[in-house]
């Protein structure tokens, strides 16, 4: 099951022109050339609490803002799985504490949808995620928009604008947020326990722009209840897997031939493919550019998609195959203690 992480939400709501916020633990902002307050936040760091911005840009409509995880905010961590059910007891939780926070009724549900973040879990084991990693910086996405590595345990892909495609050792990250005491306690244990062996992908629509260009994509309004399910999530993410090329088994580099004269039976083509992949291996993605080759972009976008349709355009340095991402992705049902 795919699920969903981070959230912002909206409401157009009266500016507190006339009121100080400070003494409930609210920030003002000022604006840099007028002076005045154009923007108040809340945030209590070190829980999982939403967080606030009540903002009014200079001669424009008022907005609040609240943003949080839904994962952390019902299940203490996001090394676990939220379904739909939790995702109404997050949008009743967001009402309730949005309401009392700020004093005016605030219905989760009645909200726009400003920001989220689309997640899956896959429970692929320690030895398999760095495997997973290095296959990915192959994926032949976008000559604009290559993956690229972000750390030893992380790969990104930015897909223009504020979207964002990452994929990840969940338990890495959790280590990372342990050691720098971003995580304490008993949620600390819940997602080291959670993590291990867990490699996670999101797919993040950072602002409302790319919000709705999903929801015109998917033909549906920007509410809660239209782009907050499990099933919008399982649509992103089976597209992102798709564009990375991870929707298909990954065969050894030791198995190419087997694995070709499989797919296409053709001895001449599979020496003529098999020697488009040695070009890759040697030279890089996009090689089509050195002119000493010879190979037009034409045919190098033939022959990729020919060699991605066949699930073989990845490749691991492996003696085994590694499962496509989909027949791997198990949902861990256990709850915050």
């Amino acid at each position: 099951m795919s699920s969903i992480d981070t959230v912002s939400l909206r409401w157009q709501r009266d500016f507190p022109e006339n009121k100080d916020l400070r003494a409930d633990d609210w920030q003002p902002h000022y604006n840099s050339r007028f002076g005045n307050i154009d923007k108040w936040t809340h945030n209590r760091k070190g829980t999982n609490l939403p967080r606030f911005t009540w903002s009014k840009p200079q001669e424009r409509e008022s907005w609040l803002t609240v943003e949080f995880s839904a994962p952390y905010l019902v299940k203490g961590t996001n090394a676990l799985d939220v379904d739909d059910a939790d995702i109404e007891a997050a949008l009743d939780l967001v009402s309730d504490y949005t309401s009392q926070r700020v004093g005016v009724e605030c219905d989760a549900r009645k909200a726009l949808v400003g920001r989220v973040d689309y997640a899956a879990n896959f429970r692929v084991g320690e030895e398999s995620i760095p495997l997973y990693l290095e296959a990915a910086l192959e994926a032949k996405v976008s000559r604009f928009c290559p993956p690229y590595r972000e750390s030893e345990t992380a790969v990104g892909l930015d897909t223009g604008g504020a979207r964002k495609i990452q994929l990840y050792d969940k338990h890495a990250d959790v280590l990372n947020k342990v050691e720098s005491g971003r995580l304490e306690g008993k949620a600390a244990k819940l997602a080291l326990a959670s993590s291990v062996g867990v490699l996670r992908l999101e797919s993040r629509f950072k602002t409302t722009q790319t919000v709705s260009r999903l929801a015109k994509s998917l033909d549906v309004e920007r509410t809660p209840e239209r782009l907050l399910s499990s099933d919008v999530a399982g649509k992103v993410i089976a597209m992102e897997l798709k564009k990375l090329s991870l929707d298909k088994p990954i065969e050894p580099e030791s198995e190419r031939f087997e694995a070709l004269h499989e797919a296409f039976g053709d001895y001449k083509k599979v020496s003529d493919l098999l020697g488009f992949l040695a070009y890759r291996d040697r030279f890089g993605d996009n090689f089509y550019r050195l002119p000493q080759l010879g190979i037009s972009r034409a045919t190098y976008n033939r022959k990729v998609k020919l060699l991605q349709d066949a699930g073989l355009w990845l490749s691991v340095a492996s003696d085994r195959a590694l499962s496509a991402l989909s027949e791997v992705h198990q949902t861990d049902t256990r709850k915050a203690a």
